[in-house]
């Protein structure tokens, strides 16, 4: 089954690059995606907006709801929603009018940062040397440990995109600041 987390039609925002779908379920899954999202944001919202104090249930119940529609799997969602403090702290940065409010707009900038935060946890367990690189050996050695987990799929899938297309110098390995820029800077 296709999920989000094989979805590749992303523009890095650093490095300028589109990552074009090439197949056309996983073009039709990520669109799927996008008018789910505007259509469950604009269900919840009042006057196009949802209060600051609200969006966190509606991100929530927005990653939940995802499931029932089969666009992400259930270990998707509960990876994403083990780490409320930083969903919190995301909350809190991307209130980017400050009006208390977060429009369509905010809420996907949202999405992608917490994303990215969600990403940068995650690719700090693959650092295994802990000298801010990962290199494909070290993914190798953290994927393998992950034989039979339900995600081990989605993860190599990852890693696979991210080493073909976020090295941005060429070194063969990714920095930390390489994979969290590319997450933090994909638009939707």
């Amino acid at each position: 089954m296709k999920t989000l987390s094989n979805m590749t039609d992303i523009k890095c925002g650093v490095t300028g690059k589109q990552y074009v779908v090439n197949d056309s379920e996983t073009k039709d899954l990520l669109d799927q995606w996008q008018t789910f999202t505007a259509e469950y944001f604009n269900s919840r919202a009042t006057d196009g907006k949802v209060a600051k104090a609200d969006v966190i249930e509606v991100y929530e119940s927005l990653l939940k709801a995802s499931v029932e529609k089969g666009l992400m799997k259930q270990e998707e969602v509960d990876d994403f929603l083990k780490n409320e403090s930083v969903l919190a702290e995301t909350v809190d940065e991307y209130d980017l009018n400050s009006d208390g409010f977060f429009d369509l707009e905010e809420f996907k900038s949202l999405s992608v940062k917490y994303e990215s935060k969600f990403a940068e946890s995650t690719i700090k367990e693959f650092d295994l040397d802990g000298d801010g690189f990962i290199t494909r050996e070290e993914a190798d050695t953290v994927l393998g440990r992950m034989a039979g987990h339900p995600n081990e799929a989605n993860m190599t899938v990852m890693f696979k995109f991210i080493f073909d297309n976020f090295d941005t110098d060429g070194d063969g390995k990714l920095s930390l600041p390489e994979v969290y820029n590319a997450y933090k800077n994909m638009k939707w």
